[in-house]
C-alpha cells in the first residue's frame, strides 16, 4: 500500500481539485492522509466531505502550526503503507502517478525513492514544464549534491522504512527542507526518475514558505553549512563554492547586508573570486549597511 500525505494550511477554496486528482488514480492500493496544520478557514469541512465518500481518506490535525513539513512528518508518522508519496494541498498529480511509482520500486529492492517531472503554473499565468535538469537516477548523492536539489515533494515518494532511517523532514532549516530530504535519501539508497510530467504545481502567494525571502536565504545558508564536509568530500570546493554564492545572491536579495557579508566571506574561501568592479560594489553595499537603494539595486544585478 502506498500512504498518501497531504499537509494543508486555509486551502479550502483549493484543496478539491488536489483529493479528486487522488481519486482519480488507476493504482487502488492507497490510503491519502490529509494533515491540517490547524487552519482557520473551513478545510476541515471539505476534507470531512472526501472522507465521508471515501474511507481511504483520513484527517488528521495538529494541535499548533508546525508547517507544511511539520505537517508532513506527522502524516509520515501515521502513515500504515510501505511507501509514502507526498502531494501539496494545491497541487494535482497525472491519474498514473502511483501506477508509475509503483513500477519503479519493483524494478529493484535497491530503490527507495521516485521522482518525475511536473508542470509549473505560476501567479501570472506562465505555464512551463519544470523537467529536472540531468534527470539522474541510480546512486545520485554526488549529483544531487552537486546539483543543489532533486524534485519538490509533489512529485517525490520513498520507502516509509527510510523516512524514518534519516530521522524524517528536519525542522530546524527555515526552508530548503525538501532539498535536504532528497540529500538524505539519495545518500542512503538508489533513487528511480520518471522523465514525465506527472504532477501539475501552482504557484501562488498564499502560504508559501518560498515568498518568505528572508527564511529562503537562511534556510539555503543552513542548508550548505549543514553538508560542507559532504559538498567538499564528493564535489570539491569549485561546487562549494558555487552553493555559497547563491547563498550570497539569496541575501542580497533579501538585502541581509550582515549574513550576505558571511556568505561572501565564505564564498571566497572556497577559492570564489568577484571582478574588480563587483568586489567594489560589494564593499559598498556593506558599508552602507544596505539603506543605499542605488547601490543595493547595482549589487543585486550585478550579484
Amino acid at each position: 500500500m502506498i500512504t498518501i500525505v497531504i499537509p494543508t494550511y486555509n486551502r479550502a477554496g483549493v484543496i478539491g481539485k488536489t483529493l479528486d486528482s487522488v481519486l482519480a488514480q488507476t493504482y487502488p492500493d492507497w490510503e491519502c492522509l490529509v494533515v491540517d496544520d490547524f487552519s482557520t478557514d473551513n478545510t476541515k469541512e471539505t476534507i470531512k466531505t472526501y472522507c465521508s465518500k471515501d474511507n481511504r481518506f483520513q484527517y488528521l490535525l495538529n494541535e499548533s502550526k508546525k508547517g507544511a513539513n511539520g505537517a508532513r512528518n506527522t502524516g509520515i508518522i501515521h502513515a500504515k503503507g510501505d511507501y509514502v508519496s507526498f502531494l501539496d494541498s494545491d497541487d494535482e498529480w497525472h491519474p498514473e502517478m502511483l501506477e508509475k511509482q509503483i513500477k519503479q520500486y519493483l524494478k529493484s529492492d535497491n530503490i527507495g525513492a521516485v521522482y518525475s517531472n511536473l508542470h509549473l503554473e505560476t501567479p501570472d499565468g506562465n505555464e512551463k514544464e519544470f523537467g529536472i535538469p540531468l534527470g539522474i537516477h541510480g546512486n545520485i548523492y554526488k549529483e544531487t549534491l552537486a546539483q543543489g536539489y532533486l524534485a519538490p515533494t509533489s512529485v517525490l515518494s520513498a520507502k516509509r522504512n527510510l523516512l524514518n532511517e534519516v530521522n524524517l523532514f528536519d525542522l530546524t532549516l527555515p526552508a530548503s527542507q525538501d532539498d535536504d530530504m532528497c540529500f538524505k535519501l539519495a545518500k542512503k539508497c538508489e533513487i528511480a526518475y520518471i522523465p514525465e510530467i506527472m504532477a501539475y504545481m501552482h504557484i501562488n502567494s498564499n502560504n508559501r514558505i518560498s515568498d518568505n525571502s528572508q527564511n529562503v536565504a537562511m534556510g539555503w545558508w543552513m542548508l550548505w553549512n549543514k553538508y560542507e564536509s559532504e559538498v567538499l568530500n564528493y564535489c570539491g570546493k569549485d561546487v562549494m563554492a558555487k552553493h555559497f554564492r547563491e547563498c550570497l545572491q539569496h541575501f542580497i536579495q533579501a538585502n541581509n547586508t550582515p549574513m550576505a557579508w558571511k556568505a561572501y566571506c565564505k564564498y571566497t574561501q572556497f577559492g570564489g573570486h568577484l571582478s574588480k568592479k563587483r568586489q567594489v560594489f560589494m564593499l559598498l553595499y556593506c558599508l552602507s549597511m544596505g539603506k543605499n537603494r542605488r547601490i543595493t539595486h547595482k549589487i543585486q544585478k550585478l550579484i
